[in-house]
C-alpha cells in the first residue's frame, strides 16, 4: 500500500501543481506559479527517492496494480495502472531530479516573460506526462504519456514556427488541413525558384 500511495503522489503532484499554476495563474501570479510547481516536483522527487530506497535497497517486491478500468469492450480491457520496479524507480528519480533542476534554472531564464506562469504549468505537465510514461503498465497509458510529453515539448514553439497549423482563433487545425497547407506552402515556394 505504501508503494501505491507513493507512486500515486509522485505522479499526481506535478499535475496538481500544473493545474494550479495554469488555471489559477491570474490568482497565484508569478511567484505562486513558481512555488506551486517547484513544490509539486519536489514532492515527486521525494516520493521517487523513497520508492527507490524501498525497491533498490530494502528489498521490496515490484508493484504492478491497476488503479481503475476506463473502458471494456468484450475481452479487451483498458485500464490505468502502475508498474513500479527497479528500472522504473531509477527513471522516476532521473525524470524528477532533472525536472526540478530545469524548474529552478527557469526562474531566472523566464524572468520578466509574460508567459511565465503558463510556462511553469506546461513544464509541470510535461513532468506528469513523463512520469505517466515511465510508470505505465500498458501500451495505451504509455502512448498517452508519450503523446502528452511530445505535445508539451513542442507546444511553446509551434505557434511561432508553424502558424499555418492554427486557425484565426488559435485552435489547432485537423491534420488534413495542416497537410494541405504545408503542401501548398511548398508548392508556392517551388515556383519562386
Amino acid at each position: 500500500m505504501l508503494i501505491q500511495n507513493l507512486a500515486l503522489l509522485a505522479v499526481l503532484a506535478p499535475l496538481i501543481g500544473s493545474i494550479i499554476a495554469g488555471v489559477f495563474r491570474n490568482v497565484v501570479g508569478v511567484k505562486g506559479a513558481t512555488i506551486v510547481t517547484i513544490v509539486g516536483i519536489s514532492i515527486a522527487l521525494l516520493c521517487s527517492l523513497i520508492l527507490a530506497d524501498q525497491l533498490l535497497f530494502a528489498g521490496a517486491a515490484p508493484y504492478n496494480h491497476n488503479l481503475y478500468t476506463w473502458a471494456a469492450t468484450g475481452e479487451q480491457v483498458f485500464h490505468v495502472g502502475f508498474l513500479i520496479d527497479q528500472l522504473t524507480v531509477v527513471m522516476m528519480v532521473v525524470v524528477t531530479f532533472v525536472s526540478l533542476l530545469v524548474h529552478i534554472y527557469s526562474i531566472g531564464y523566464m524572468k520578466g516573460d509574460g508567459g511565465y506562469p503558463r510556462f511553469f504549468a506546461y513544464m509541470s505537465l510535461f513532468t506528469f506526462a513523463m512520469l505517466m510514461l515511465v510508470t505505465s503498465d500498458n501500451f495505451i497509458q504509455l502512448f498517452f504519456g508519450w503523446v502528452a510529453r511530445e505535445y508539451m515539448m513542442n507546444y511553446q514553439e509551434i505557434p511561432r514556427i508553424h502558424p499555418e497549423m492554427f486557425d484565426s482563433n488559435g485552435n489547432i487545425l485537423p491534420d488534413e488541413i495542416v497537410a494541405f497547407r504545408f503542401e501548398n506552402n511548398y508548392d508556392d515556394n517551388d515556383d519562386d525558384e
